[in-house]
C-alpha cells in the first residue's frame, strides 16, 4: 500500500521525505514507549499508526507555518507515517526504506509501461 502512496507524489520528493521523516520520528517515539507498554502485533500498529496522526498533526501545526512556501509540503495520506514506521520495526531502518524505494520505482516504471502500451 505505501509503495502505491508514495509513486502518486514522486514527482514531489519533499513531500516524500517528509513522509519518511515522520515515519521515523514516529518509529522513535513508538521504540520509546514500548519501553514502558507491551506492545507487539495489532496493538503496536495501532499505535503506530495513531503516533503517526499525532506526529503529523504536531509537525505540521509547529513546522510547516516556519517554512517558506516553495518548501511546503504535507505528510503524504495520514496513516502512512504509521504504517512506514510498523515496518521500520519489522525490518530495520535501512531495509525498509531501500525496499520503499525499489518498489516505487517499479511501479513507476509499470505506469510507464502500462501508457505506453496502451498509445499503441
Amino acid at each position: 500500500v505505501t509503495p502505491v502512496y508514495l509513486f502518486i507524489f514522486i514527482e514531489q520528493p519533499l513531500r516524500l521525505l517528509y513522509t519518511w521523516g515522520v515515519g521515523l520520528v514516529t518509529f522513535l517515539i513508538l521504540n520509546l514507549l514500548q519501553r514502558y507498554l507491551i506492545l507487539y502485533g495489532r496493538k503496536r500498529l495501532a499505535i503506530g499508526i495513531l503516533l503517526g496522526v499525532v506526529v503529523k498533526l504536531s509537525l505540521d501545526t509547529f513546522l510547516m507555518p516556519n517554512l517558506p512556501v516553495e518548501l511546503f509540503s504535507t505528510v503524504i495520506g495520514t496513516i502512512v507515517p504509521g504504517l512506514i514506521a510498523n515496518d521500520f520495526y519489522r525490518q530495520g531502518i535501512v531495509k525498509t526504506s531501500l525496499s520503499l524505494i525499489f518498489v516505487t520505482m517499479v511501479v513507476w516504471l509499470t505506469n510507464i509501461l502500462i501508457k505506453s502500451i496502451m498509445v499503441i
